[in-house]
């Protein structure tokens, strides 16, 4: 069988048969297989080609028919229809979300209805991108709490909701969490520091809806809860928080924690540039003006009009010692009364050091309550 040059160059004739060269090698039983491949190509080929031509066949309108056609059509419009796109609403528009901050755990039914509706209308059903969108309508601080939990790890939408409901006291929660979850969220804080008094809110709105659960069940004291808030912040702003209080509050004990709620006030002036010594109100306003500036005695106790001679006491208060005409005035406490009309000066101690031998025994206390400022107060009485 003559083969076409072109044909014989790749080594089979028309429709992959071998060429006269190929068929001389070959023996007859595989001769014989590859012309049954062959035969069947061809019939393949044919079939295939007389069922199109059934299938596109021009077929007549009939009244029987035409309901079938016009539904077939209909099929077929349906699926070469290309339906549009639908994102995802952008954040903070009239279709999204409203965003969640964690202000407010009352919002949060309605937050999540709204977001799976915009799921549903987008057709996001990949867990994975459900989270990433989750992302872009929660504020800073929640979203950071997002991606520390194992069930965004593990690309887990419904359990990261009921986790989001369970912290925020939903009565759709499953269960309670522990003061070791509360310490966790505390460390997650203290390595980034918040940049705006919104993000600060956030954070203490989270911290505030877990301790007081943990509160109300018995298992956090109101201590532990402002230790554990004081330390979620970074060194540095601890720091500069602790000695600022302890200026506007020097009658605060050393040992113990600042309010949680003083510290958050305390935090955001510091952000807002507004740390000054309003920021805890004096827990002892008289005896602080009393310290800070004792004004000099009333000697003149007439009525205005009347002479100075009139006053039968004049002699007998001008020989009473001072610290007696200050206590009768008002300005002087009874336990600071003794050195003030006297020549004896408090020396300055340290907080940290025990007073000398020579210190009068009843002003010790001051060390441990007053500090230097009770001390530059006293000194202000010795002088007067």
């Amino acid at each position: 069988m003559a083969t076409h040059p072109s044909e014989a160059s790749c080594g089979h004739g028309e429709h992959g048969a071998p060429s006269d060269t190929e068929a001389s090698n070959l023996d007859h039983e595989t001769l014989l297989n590859l012309l049954r491949l062959e035969r069947q190509k061809t019939a393949k080929a044919k079939e295939a080609t007389a069922d199109l031509k059934r299938r596109y066949a021009p077929s007549p309108l009939t009244p029987d028919s035409l309901p079938s056609i016009v539904e077939k059509s209909f099929q077929l419009a349906r699926k070469m229809h290309v339906r549009p796109i639908i994102c995802m609403p952008t954040p903070n528009t009239a279709d999204a979300p409203e965003t969640f901050h964690g202000k407010s755990g009352k919002a949060l039914p309605i937050f999540f209805e709204r977001f799976e509706r915009c799921l549903a209308d987008a057709e996001v059903e990949d867990e994975a991108a459900i989270l990433s969108h989750l992302l872009n309508y929660v504020g800073p601080s929640v979203s950071e709490w997002i991606q520390d939990q194992e069930t965004f790890q593990r690309d887990d939408y419904v359990g990261l909701k009921t986790s989001l409901l369970t912290l925020f006291g939903n009565p759709k929660k499953l269960d309670s969490h522990s003061p070791q979850d509360l310490a966790a969220l505390v460390i997650t804080h203290a390595k980034s520091e918040a940049t705006s008094p919104d993000e600060l809110s956030e954070r203490r709105m989270v911290f505030e809806t877990m301790s007081n659960k943990l509160v109300a069940a018995g298992k956090l004291q109101e201590s532990d809860r402002d230790e554990l808030y004081f330390k979620s912040f970074p060194m540095a702003k601890r720091e500069a928080i602790w000695n600022h209080l302890l200026k506007a509050d020097p009658w605060h004990p050393r040992g113990e924690a600042f309010p949680w709620k003083t510290v958050f006030r305390a935090a955001v002036h510091l952000l807002e540039s507004r740390f000054d010594a309003d920021v805890v109100r004096d827990p002892k306003p008289t005896v602080r003006k009393v310290l800070e500036k004792v004004p000099e005695p009333r000697v003149n106790m007439l009525t205005p009009g009347e002479d100075e001679s009139q006053d039968p006491y004049k002699d007998r208060r001008a020989a009473a010692p001072k610290s007696r005409v200050l206590r009768a005035e008002g300005h002087l406490q009874p336990e600071y009364a003794h050195s003030a009309g006297s020549n004896f000066a408090i020396p300055a101690v340290d907080d940290d050091r025990e007073p000398p031998p020579s210190a009068c025994p009843r002003c010790s206390p001051l060390k441990r309550t007053g500090g230097s400022s009770a001390r530059t107060a006293i000194s202000a009485v010795n002088d007067g």
